[in-house]
């Protein structure tokens, strides 16, 4: 369709960048002016709340980004304006040629373009936000340890941010497996909630020629203690141009991202193959249910775990919003699933549902209502399975 404005109360007379939908699609993340840089909107019956800044400490790091930029800025301009002193006669004979000496001794104090970004106080906050809705990965250039700003790399760095369920974005950590000296930008994690993509300036030695330019795409997998190595996607991804902006859909079919190789910068998609495996994640479905109250039918704000049974292993959880009570959640295909419940005040609720390898999926078994805590109230155990006639209880009960 055709792009619509969003117009107040999102947009305003600042600037907004790098817009992120949550999984559940309700929120608005975005980056803009008026005192924090990360903001949030709710979307109520299809039109954005009023925004507000996201609680927690990564814009509390904005502040002290913004401090620690202008205490850089202004001790290289004290630094400079010191060596300068004697030519201050040049400033009213020949204004060019100060300026040019100024920026000379200015590039030498920078050394580096990582530096020259910081001092520049360009604010980037591109994020991707975990299918869970529990961390988000954004890139940001907060300084280099142990010489400006903060305690990062020195170029654009990845870094992991926990989302609580109140929705605020704290504990910020350094991504040091898969951060470089040079810039790591534009982060997507895959629905499959383990496989990151990115991109980096980073040179290539291990690149056939011909298959890594200025800026290439790569990708990580993450297996339950950390990250893997970061590998290069190769062709037809990367070119010797600049190739950026890497996103795939949830089914792991298809894939979109950003190239200059033909001049200027396009859109481009690229359908994988089945031994495309190593390039693709792991193809999952988006499935959305709701927790209700059942004695007031309203939105309930719950915790809700998910075991893979097929894989036998504890997957997930998820959070429901608290006004809707929708949550969402990626499930594989041909996987059987078990679902509990847990809210505050309620008895827990317990469901097994299987996603069919190619037919559609029954999401009905996704709606809980949960019965709240009093005298007399009762619950059914649908998780616990044992043979007839035994007390022996199956694995997938444990």
């Amino acid at each position: 369709s055709k792009p619509i404005n969003l117009g107040p109360p999102i947009n305003n007379s600042t600037g907004q960048l790098n817009p992120t939908i949550s999984p559940r699609g309700d929120e608005l993340y975005y980056v803009t002016g008026g005192g924090a840089i990360l903001w949030k909107a709710r979307l109520v019956n299809g039109k954005f709340q009023e925004p507000h800044p996201v609680q927690g400490i990564l814009n509390n790091i904005y502040y002290q980004k913004n401090n620690a930029e202008a205490h850089f800025d202004d001790s290289i301009k004290r630094v400079i304006a010191k060596e300068m002193e004697p030519d201050s006669d040049l400033k009213l004979r020949a204004p060019d040629a100060w300026d040019l000496h100024y920026r000379e001794h200015l590039i030498e104090h920078l050394k580096t373009q990582m530096a020259v970004d910081f001092f520049l106080g360009f604010i980037r906050c591109e994020s991707s936000i975990a299918p869970d809705g529990k961390l988000a990965i954004i890139s940001e250039n907060f300084g280099k340890r142990s010489n400006y700003g903060m305690d990062g790399e020195g170029g654009e760095d990845l870094w992991l941010v926990e989302i609580s369920p109140d929705g605020s974005w704290n504990n910020l950590y350094r991504m040091d497996h898969i951060n470089s000296q040079f810039d790591e930008t534009y982060p997507f994690i895959a629905a499959d909630g383990r496989t990151l993509y990115f991109t980096s300036n980073r040179p290539c030695p291990t690149c056939p020629p011909r298959t890594s330019g200025a800026q290439d795409l790569y990708r990580s997998e993450w297996n339950g203690h950390e990250w893997s190595d970061p590998v290069p996607l190769g062709p037809p991804f990367n070119s010797t141009a600049d190739d950026y902006g890497f996103s795939i859909g949830p089914d792991g079919k298809t894939a979109y991202f950003v190239s200059n190789r033909d001049g200027k910068s396009r859109l481009y998609q690229v359908d994988l193959r089945p031994e495309d495996s190593a390039i693709a994640p792991k193809p999952v479905v988006i499935l959305q249910g709701k927790v209700t109250d059942a004695a007031t039918q309203k939105g309930l704000a719950a915790e809700i775990f998910v075991d893979d049974l097929t894989a036998g292993r504890n997957q997930q959880s998820v959070f429901s919003d608290s006004i809707s009570g929708n949550y969402v959640l990626a499930a594989e295909r041909g996987h059987r699933f078990g679902i509990q419940a847990i809210a505050t005040g309620h008895l827990p609720r317990s469901e097994r549902f299987e996603v069919p390898a190619y037919k559609p999926f029954d999401r009905t078994k996704l709606d809980l209502e949960l019965t709240p805590v009093s005298v007399g109230a009762s619950m059914e155990f649908k998780n616990v399975y044992f043979n007839f006639g035994k007390a022996d209880l199956l694995p997938e009960s444990k």
